[in-house]
């Protein structure tokens, strides 16, 4: 590989080298895996142009894997317990700490026990928390 040498302090020639390198992967893999796929195809008595690269290729085996796991989902029903009422002038909603129920008995015997009652705040918990944003790569 060659480098271009330029006189001057305000360069990042660290990054100047990564995106060089960059450049020539993305070069060498397009060329390559782009002309086994067309061979591929066409060996197999079809004939297309394909193309792939050094993100091209990974970032499709990512959606095809998302889409597979889509497919296979298979919805199971689940029950939801919550309450509301007011708090001072404000509509508040709570929800039962389990947060969801798989067997709808159990989520019926415990709305039975609740259903009709007034209920009473014992504890209000509240957090605050910062999460700084990823660096972009």
């Amino acid at each position: 590989m060659r480098h271009i040498k330029i006189n001057s302090k305000t360069l990042d020639w660290g990054q100047a080298y990564a995106g060089e390198t960059r450049h020539f992967l993305d070069w060498m893999y397009g060329i390559n895996l782009s002309r086994a796929l067309t061979n591929a195809i066409k060996n197999a008595g079809m004939f297309k142009i394909l193309s792939s690269g050094r993100v091209q290729g990974p970032a499709l085996k990512l959606i095809v894997d998302r889409e597979k796991e889509i497919n296979a989902f298979k919805p199971e029903p689940y029950w939801e317990l919550s309450v509301k009422g007011m708090l001072k002038d404000t509509e508040i909603e709570a929800w039962h700490q389990k947060e969801r129920f798989k067997d709808e008995k159990e989520a019926k015997e415990i709305l039975k026990k609740i259903q009709g009652k007034n209920g009473k705040i014992t504890r209000v918990q509240s957090t605050e928390t910062t999460q700084k944003s990823t660096i972009p790569v």
